[in-house]
């Protein structure tokens, strides 16, 4: 604890906490940029100054960091190393460059001059030229006005020495005669010398105006060449001042100056930084190996004189300036005095002089006004320091500006509609692709973007066409920009049909299947059949009423149709308007009307000999009778067997057991029955109980039963029944 207190003390006392803070936001301010820096290279050194004493401190002392001593330390040390150092650097290539533009600035102002008295340099060639055409002119003019003027006189010699005849005509006929002859003679004879002489003095005139007009134009193209050259020549020297001026005065000697400055405060800066980092190494290896921080140390920090010669900026004087006197003499020129009498002094018949009033070269315009220049630049030129400079990529500008005004600036070309930026320049997009206007041609290259066909439209040569007849494209989207396209058959609903590549509703009556395809031509529909027991209303099937019916394949598409009465069959009856099956046991006759009431059977009556089986009239089993009117429809009934026969072949069997048959000691075992049926002890029966024992009891079924015999009749006539 004491000992933590003490090292806090420490670093209080020295003042290391705010001293590192300040240098860490000084460290931040030195990222570059030229300039006196004469307040960073204090900080470093005032640091530099501080960390000496700590170090010097600690030797003497020969107590270790603190903790938070050894942090700050560290925290320094990575300031120095991350920030400080690399600002440093920074701001040397700062300076470099800035040094660089400037006397780039001087020497772009060089390199325009050349190019400028270059072109005025060929120009004035042209007009030296011109000169000499134009002299060689006036002398051939001058020779031919020699000969014109000669043969002048001549024919003004002979027209003066001509002598008319003799006057006054004779009054004598012969005489006349002979004076008429003389005179027709001499008039023919110097008619033709006239003429002769004539002849060649109008010869010689045109030639000397045909001459004169060759020169006069080589008169005007001299004096027009001459003022392109003086505009040019103008030009040039005007847009040389002027960019020296700017770049070479005052701007260039306080900014080389100050960037000279610069880079001797960041030598300083160096020196004191890596002198501090060497402190800082001093201190931290005594952090952390508590050990001593010796005096060779402190005095090799104190002389390190570390290499600044990185620092040192190259390219630091300006290009020498050029004159101006290698362009000539450029205040005399065509409408002053002095011109005139220098350039035409040894010529003669010259005409008027043209002043440079206007005159059109084949790059520039330029225009004389009370003796000011005006140095008009072309199309998609701009004035930039009294010269005439091409626009940016991707821009234009008119024609016209006076390149001894102010500078100009040229205007963004923007693109129309359906075009894009390609290197600075406006091409037309691609075919099936589309741009809205206005890209900016001078900025970075744009694209166009596919047109997409709406619905209904396919691809054809890059182009949206609605889709051929009969075909459909219902979700749109194709690429116009891609390959061709088709759009899909329409294939038609169910009840549709074919029409002109379209599908039309079937009329009514008439069914389709689905599936027609619009493109393979028309189809048709087919009349609908109804089916059984239906009739046709308004074109459609309906069923037929109820008892009522109607035969398959009536036609919708016709006249409604009808349903007839339905007739009920044999042993039939009409239930709720359909023809039902006479119950069992019941008939009915055929005819009834089905659509009408119901009706009902009748029960059938069984005739003689027959009785009701499960509904039915059934024949009596052999042997049985039953008399007729049995209720077929009711319970079933039962045949009676005939009563009071008796078989001969069973006859003798019944006479003997009614005799001593009773009275046999096996008559129990024979006639088993007789004393249920007759009622009465062995040997009182009477042959006819004896004879119904014999119909009744099952041992004498086979001999007698089976042969035919019958049961004992009652007092109606009616077979008895067994017990």
């Amino acid at each position: 604890m004491d000992h933590q207190m003490a090292g806090t003390d420490a670093a209080s006392d020295v003042g290391l906490e705010p001293l590192v803070s300040m240098f860490q936001e000084a460290g931040g301010r030195l990222a570059g940029g030229h300039g006196p820096s004469s307040g960073s290279s204090r900080t470093s050194n005032h640091l530099l100054k501080q960390l000496q004493s700590r170090v010097e401190a600690a030797a003497q002392e020969g107590k270790p960091l603190s903790p938070l001593e050894g942090s700050l330390m560290r925290a320094l040390s990575e300031t120095l190393g991350n920030t400080t150092l690399p600002a440093v650097k920074k701001g040397h290539e700062d300076d470099q460059r800035e040094m660089n533009r400037i006397v780039q600035a001087l020497t772009d102002c060089n390199s325009n001059y050349a190019k400028d008295s270059k072109s005025a340099e060929s120009a004035k060639q042209m007009v030296d030229t011109k000169k000499q055409e134009h002299q060689y002119c006036r002398g051939n003019q001058s020779v031919l006005k020699g000969t014109r003027d000669k043969k002048m006189e001549d024919l003004k010699s002979f027209t003066d020495s001509l002598q008319q005849p003799q006057k006054p005509m004779p009054v004598d006929p012969a005489a006349a005669d002979s004076y008429f002859a003389a005179g027709l003679q001499w008039f023919k004879e110097n008619q033709a010398l006239y003429t002769n002489k004539k002849s060649a003095y109008s010869t010689a005139k045109a030639e000397h105006d045909r001459k004169t007009e060759t020169c006069n134009a080589a008169q005007t193209s001299y004096e027009t060449g001459y003022c392109q050259w003086i505009g040019q020549g103008t030009a040039a020297s005007k847009s040389y001042t002027r960019c020296w001026t700017q770049g070479g005065g005052d701007d260039w000697n306080q900014t080389r100056a100050m960037v000279l400055d610069s880079s001797g405060q960041r030598k300083l800066e160096y020196v004191a930084v890596k002198k501090i980092q060497c402190f800082l190494s001093s201190l931290l290896v005594r952090f952390k190996k508590v050990g001593k921080v010796v005096q060779k140390n402190i005095d090799a920090c104190k002389a390190l004189m570390p290499d600044t010669s990185i620092f040192d900026l190259v390219n630091t004087d300006a290009p020498p300036k050029q004159t101006l006197s290698s362009l000539g003499n450029l205040t005399s020129m065509p409408g002053d005095d002095t011109w005139q009498k220098s350039e035409y002094a040894q010529l003669s018949d010259v005409k008027n002089v043209t002043p440079c009033a206007q005159a059109v070269d084949e790059n520039d315009t330029l225009i004389w006004k009370g003796g000011n220049i005006t140095h008009l630049c072309g199309v998609n030129e701009h004035v930039r320091m009294h010269r005439c400079e091409p626009c940016a990529p991707g821009k234009s500008h008119p024609e016209g500006d006076n390149a001894f005004s102010a500078d100009t600036t040229c205007s963004a070309i923007l693109c129309d509609a359906n075009q894009h930026v390609a290197q600075n320049m406006c091409e037309t997009c691609s075919a099936g692709m589309r741009n809205a206007a206005g890209d900016d041609a001078s900025g970075p290259n744009t694209s166009c973007a596919a047109i997409m066909c709406q619905a209904g439209q396919r691809v054809q040569n890059n182009s949206c066409h609605s889709c051929p007849a009969g075909t459909k494209n219902e979700a749109g989207g194709h690429d116009a920009s891609g390959a061709d396209t088709s759009c899909d058959p329409i294939k038609c609903p169910a009840n549709h049909f074919v029409k002109a590549s379209a599908c039309h509703t079937c009329p009514a009556g008439k069914t389709n299947a689905a599936g027609d395809d619009a493109t393979k031509g028309d189809t048709t529909c087919d009349a609908t059949k109804c089916a059984a027991n239906k009739k046709v209303v308004s074109n459609e099937c309906k069923g037929c009423p109820p008892g009522r019916h109607n035969a398959a394949g009536d036609d919708a598409s016709g006249a409604d149709t009808k349903c007839h009465a339905t007739k009920c069959g044999k042993n039939q009856r009409v239930v709720g308007n359909a023809c039902i099956a006479c119950p069992d046991g019941t008939s009915n006759q055929p005819g009834d009307d089905a659509s009408g009431s119901d009706t009902t059977c009748t029960p059938i009556r069984c005739g003689a000999n027959q009785h009701v089986v499960s509904k039915a009239c059934q024949p009596c089993p052999a042997g049985q009778i039953n008399e007729a009117g049995d209720d077929a429809s009711g319970s079933n009934t039962a045949c009676e067997q005939p009563c009071g026969k008796e078989p001969s072949s069973c006859s003798w069997h019944i006479t003997w057991a009614t005799g001593s048959g009773q009275h046999h000691g096996d008559r129990g075992r024979w006639y088993p029955s007789l004393p249920a049926i007759s009622g009465k002890p062995w040997g009182q029966a009477t042959r006819e109980e004896m004879r119904q024992s014999f119909y009744c009891d099952a041992v004498w079924k086979t001999d007698c039963n089976d042969k035919g015999l019958t049961p004992n009749c009652d007092k109606h006539g009616k077979a008895m029944k067994c017990p």
